[in-house]
C-alpha cells in the first residue's frame, strides 16, 4: 500500500533524510520511526492537502500539522519509544510549521481582494442603511451634494480659462471635472447617482410594496435635493459677483457644450454616465488606500467623452437658464430629461441587476452543489 492510499500525513525528520512518524488526519498516531521513506513530492503534497495549501512549495521546511496533537501525548510518546530526541524535535518542527502556516495564511487573506459577495454585501448594507434614514437627513445631504457638484463646473472653467486654446486642452480641464465627486463621495453626500445601486440592491432582495416606497422616496428626495442644491450653486455664479466677470464666457462655452447633443445621444451617453458612476460605487470597497484614484479616473472618463451627468450637468444648464442664454424648455427637455432616464437605466439596469445576478447565480450553484453532497 502506497504512502497516499493510506491517507496519512508524514513527519519529515529535520534533516530530511528520513520519516519520523505519521500523523493521521483523525487524531495522533504513536511514533513509528524510521518508516520507509517516501518521495519529498509525495510527502509535501499530503502535507499540502491536509492544511488546504494551493502547492506544496508553500509549505515551510521541516514541518508537520496536526490539529489534535499536545504535549503530554508526544512526552507520553517518548517514553514509551525512548526516542525523547526524535520526538522533541518533531515538537518543535510541529510548532514552527504551524505558526508559519498561520503567518502564510493570514498574510495571503490580508493581500487578497475582497470577493465579489463581500463586496455586494457591504454595498447592501449601506443601501439598507440609506433606506432607514429620516426624510429631512437626506434632503439637506442632497442639498450639499448638489452645491458641491458645482465645483466640478467652476473647476473646469478655471482650469480652461488658463490655459491656451489647443487640442490637448480639454485632457487638463477635464480634471477638473472630478472636484465635485470628490467632495460628494469622500464627505458621504447623498447623491443620486450613487443611490440607483445602493439602495436597489436591499428591493432586489426583499420585493415588496414597503421596501419599493423607501426607494422611491429616496429617490425623489434626493433627486429634488441634488436639482435645488445644483441650481442654487448656478445662481449664486450667475447673478452674483462671486467669479471673476472674464470667466462668465468660459462658463457659458462649458454649459452650451453640455447642451450640444440631441435627445437621443444625450439619453445613450447619459446611460454611461450611470454605469461608470455605478460601478464606481461597486469598486470603492475594494480600492481602500486607492478610493481616490478610483473616484479621478472614472469621472474623468466621464468628463472626457461628454456623458451627462444630471446633477454634474445640471449646475452647467442651470447656469445658462438663469443667464438667459437657453431656454428653461430646451433645458428640460433636452437635457435633463433625457440625462435623468440614462442614468438611471446604467445606474440600476446594467449594473445593479447584472451585479445581484452574479452573486445570488453563484450562491445557487454552492447550494445546488451542497444539495448533491448530501
Amino acid at each position: 500500500m502506497t504512502c497516499e492510499e493510506k491517507g496519512e500525513v508524514y513527519a519529515i525528520s529535520p534533516d530530511e533524510k528520513r520519516v519520523l512518524a505519521t500523523i493521521e488526519v483523525g487524531g495522533w498516531r504513536a511514533p513509528a520511526l524510521d518508516l520507509h521513506f517516501c518521495l519529498m513530492e509525495l510527502v509535501l503534497t499530503s502535507l499540502a492537502r491536509h492544511r488546504g495549501f494551493a502547492s506544496p512549495l508553500l509549505i515551510p521546511r521541516r514541518t508537520v500539522f496536526s490539529i489534535r496533537l499536545s504535549r503530554k501525548r508526544i512526552a507520553a510518546d517518548a517514553a514509551q519509544h525512548s526516542q525523547s530526541e526524535d520526538v522533541t524535535r518533531l515538537l518543535f518542527a510541529m510548532r514552527a510549521g504551524e505558526q508559519n502556516a498561520e503567518e502564510i495564511n493570514a498574510e495571503a487573506e490580508e493581500k487578497s481582494a475582497p470577493s465579489a459577495h463581500v463586496v455586494y454585501e457591504a454595498i447592501r448594507k449601506e443601501g439598507g442603511h440609506e433606506l432607514e434614514r429620516k426624510t429631512s437627513s437626506l434632503a439637506w445631504s442632497g442639498l450639499a451634494a448638489g452645491m458641491s457638484m458645482g465645483f466640478s463646473f467652476l473647476t473646469q472653467a478655471l482650469l480652461k480659462q488658463h490655459l491656451p486654446e489647443a487640442s490637448w486642452e480639454p485632457l487638463i480641464t477635464k480634471l477638473g471635472y472630478s472636484v465635485g465627486f470628490l467632495i460628494v463621495i469622500l464627505g458621504r453626500q447623498q447623491l443620486f447617482t450613487e443611490n440607483t445601486l445602493t439602495v436597489i440592491l436591499p428591493l432586489l432582495l426583499q420585493k415588496t410594496g414597503r421596501v419599493l416606497m423607501n426607494v422611491a422616496r429616496l429617490w425623489a428626495v434626493v433627486l429634488v435635493a441634488n436639482l435645488a442644491g445644483a441650481f442654487l450653486f448656478a445662481w449664486v455664479t450667475a447673478r452674483t459677483g462671486i467669479v471673476d466677470p472674464g470667466l462668465h464666457q468660459t462658463l457659458d462655452r462649458i454649459g452650451n457644450e453640455a447642451m450640444s447633443q440631441s435627445f437621443g445621444i444625450n439619453l445613450l451617453r447619459a446611460v454611461f454616465a450611470g454605469w461608470l458612476i455605478a460601478l464606481m460605487v461597486w469598486l470603492i470597497p475594494a480600492a481602500e488606500s486607492a478610493r481616490i484614484w478610483v473616484i479621478v479616473a472614472l469621472t474623468y472618463v466621464i468628463g472626457i467623452a461628454h456623458f451627462p451627468h444630471i446633477i454634474a450637468g445640471a449646475v452647467e444648464v442651470f447656469y445658462l437658464g438663469i443667464s438667459g442664454v437657453r431656454s428653461w424648455a430646451d433645458i428640460l427637455g433636452g437635457y435633463a430629461l433625457p440625462t435623468l432616464i440614462g442614468n438611471t437605466i446604467g445606474g440600476v439596469a446594467l449594473v445593479a441587476a447584472l451585479a445581484h445576478a452574479q452573486i445570488t447565480g453563484d450562491k445557487k450553484n454552492i447550494e445546488n452543489g451542497t444539495e448533491r453532497r448530501s
